[in-house]
């Protein structure tokens, strides 16, 4: 039997969970964010309270993103990753650590802004899917 695509090119693999988490965000699905994370996993991110652990904790942390864009009058946000500037798998093929640019669109009170920052993370490859261990963003100048 031949090996899943998955296996013969494991920086496909990564970067396609990456881009179907960034897409459920998008669409604004924290159940779809979560699907894409380990359990447990840690999300680290630059508003209160900071960090999120356990099982489901990228669930909790994407409700709490909504309600600081509810309460900061923030809409429509956007996020687009850029080529990652680190991007490594281990020797054993299943753990990886990647950088990433993130830019983000939304509005706030109507008006057009935007953000960019860097997403630090962390895959394992656990039953034969790459999921997210670790997350941690934060804005760049």
């Amino acid at each position: 039997m031949l090996a899943p695509a998955a296996a013969a090119d494991p920086r496909s693999a990564v970067l396609a969970v990456v881009d179907a988490m960034i897409a459920r965000c998008n669409a604004d699905s924290a159940p779809g964010v979560d699907a894409h994370f380990a359990s447990p996993s840690i999300v680290v991110d630059d508003f209160e309270p900071f960090l999120w652990s356990a099982p489901h904790a990228a669930r909790r942390w994407w409700a709490d993103v909504d309600r600081a864009l509810a309460a900061g009058h923030v809409a429509h946000l956007h996020l687009v990753r850029g080529v990652p500037t680190s991007f490594t798998i281990d020797a054993h093929g299943d753990e990886s650590y990647l950088v990433i640019p993130l830019n983000l669109t939304y509005t706030v009170r109507g008006k057009p802004a935007s953000e960019r920052g860097l997403w630090v993370l962390t895959l394992r490859l656990l039953g034969g899917t790459w999921k997210i261990v670790s997350a941690a963003y934060g804005q760049r100048p």
